[in-house]
C-alpha cells in the first residue's frame, strides 16, 4: 500500500513544479507589460477627457472669482461690483419699449418718466437710459464705502 502513495506524491510534486514554472512565466510577462505601460505614461500627458478637464477648469475659475469678490462683503464694505453688459442693456430697453404701459406714458406728453438705478456702479445703465429717450430724467445712486 505504500508504493501507490509514493507514486501519487511524486506526481503531485511534478505538477507543482510545472505550475510554478508557468506562474513564473506569467509573472514575467505581467511585469514587462507594466513596465511598458509605465514608460508610455511618462510623457503621455493627462488621462482625463478634454471636455471634463475644460469643465473642471471653468468650475475652478468661477469659484476663485467668487472667493476673490467676498473680502469686501465680509468686512462690511458693500457688495462686489458686477457690470451690466451691453447685450443685457439692449434686451432690457427693447422690452421697456414694447411694454404697453410704458409706451402709453411716453406718448402722453404730460407724464414725465424718471429712471432710477440703485447701485449704479460706473453709471453705464443710467447713461444708456438717458440716451434712449424714454425717460425725462435718469438718476443713479451709488454708495461705495471703499473709496
Amino acid at each position: 500500500t505504500k508504493a501507490p502513495l509514493l507514486a501519487m506524491k511524486n506526481e503531485t510534486k511534478e505538477k507543482e513544479y510545472s505550475i510554478s514554472d508557468g506562474t513564473e512565466e506569467i509573472w514575467k510577462s505581467v511585469q514587462s507589460e507594466l513596465r511598458d505601460e509605465a514608460r508610455s505614461d511618462v510623457g503621455g500627458g493627462s488621462s482625463l477627457h478634454p471636455a471634463f478637464t475644460l469643465g473642471l477648469s471653468g468650475f475652478f475659475l468661477l469659484n476663485v472669482g467668487a472667493l476673490l469678490s467676498l473680502p469686501p462683503v465680509l468686512r462690511g464694505k458693500g457688495a462686489p461690483y458686477l457690470p451690466t453688459f451691453s447685450g443685457k442693456l439692449d434686451t432690457m430697453f427693447s422690452l421697456l419699449r414694447r411694454e404697453a404701459s410704458v409706451a402709453k406714458k411716453v406718448s402722453a406728453a404730460n407724464e414725465a418718466l424718471t429712471f432710477v438705478d440703485l447701485g449704479s456702479g460706473d453709471g453705464r445703465v443710467v447713461f444708456r437710459a438717458a440716451r434712449e429717450g424714454i425717460f425725462q430724467k435718469s438718476i443713479g445712486y451709488e454708495i461705495n464705502p471703499c473709496k
